[in-house]
C-alpha cells in the first residue's frame, strides 16, 4: 500500500518499504483467531494517587502521517506518570472497531489511563523524493524504509501498552503473538467485562 512516486530527477521509483515486512504481515494476519489463552492479560496495577484532571483528552485521535512526517515514534504519544495506551487502526478494521467498544469505558473506570488512537491512511503512505541523483534517491528511500520499520508493526489493531514511565509493557509485533492487544482485551475484561472470548480474525493487513 506504499504508491508509486516520482522524484525530481525523473526517475520512476517503487519504494523499498516494507520490503520482506509484507511477507510477515500476510503471515500475521493468516495466524490463529484472537484469543486470551497465551500471554499475559492481567490489568496492570492501578497507580496510587494518580487521576486525571479531565475526561476531554482521555482517548485522542492522531494521524501516522503526522509522526511519519516528523520522525516520531509511538512513545511519543505516552504520558508521563499514567498508563497509554496505543492503538493503530484502520477505518475499515472491523477488529479495530470491535476493540475501541471498550475504549470509553475502561478510560471511565482507570483514571490513570490515557488511549491515543493512531489512525493509518486507506490509501497507504505516500510520499515524495527530492534527491538530485539517483544515490541521493537511494538514500532517501533506505531512510524511509529504515523508519517505518522502527514501528514495527504490520496490521491492524496494533496496540503497544507504556507505562508511567513510558516505558513498553507490552507490545504487538510483527511476529503474530498479538501480545498487546491480547492484554488490552484481557484489561477491557477485567475492568468493564466487556470483550469476553475471541475478537476475530486479523481483519486489515497492508
Amino acid at each position: 500500500m506504499v504508491k508509486k512516486t516520482r522524484s525530481k530527477t525523473g526517475f520512476s521509483i517503487t519504494s523499498l518499504l516494507f520490503k520482506g515486512v509484507l511477507i510477515l504481515a500476510v503471515a500475521w494476519g493468516a495466524s490463529l483467531l484472537f484469543d486470551r489463552a497465551k500471554g499475559d492479560t492481567e490489568p496492570p496495577a492501578v497507580l496510587q494517587g494518580v487521576s486525571r484532571t479531565s475526561d476531554r483528552n482521555a482517548i485522542k485521535t492522531v494521524e501516522f502521517m503526522s509522526l511519519f512526517d516528523r520522525k516520531k515514534s509511538f512513545s511519543s504519544l505516552a504520558k508521563e506518570g499514567y498508563y497509554t495506551v496505543v492503538e493503530v487502526y484502520l477505518d475499515t478494521c472491523a477488529v479495530c472497531k470491535r476493540l475501541e467498544s471498550g475504549f470509553k469505558p475502561l478510560v471511565d473506570k482507570r483514571r490513570d489511563t490515557y488511549i491515543r488512537r493512531v489512525h493509518f491512511p486507506e490509501t497507504g503512505i505516500q510520499f515524495s523524493f527530492s534527491g538530485t541523483s539517483q544515490q541521493e534517491v537511494q538514500a532517501e528511500a533506505d531512510e524511509m524504509n529504515a523508519l517505518m520499520q522502527s514501528y514495527d508493526f504490520c496490521g491492524t489493531p496494533h496496540v503497544v501498552i507504556f507505562g508511567p514511565d513510558k516505558q513498553i509493557i507490552q507490545t504487538d509485533g510483527c511476529d503474530g503473538k498479538r501480545l498487546g492487544t491480547r492484554k488490552l482485551q484481557g484489561w477491557i475484561t477485567a475492568e468493564t467485562g466487556l470483550l469476553k472470548g475471541s475478537l476475530g480474525n486479523i481483519s486489515s493487513v497492508f
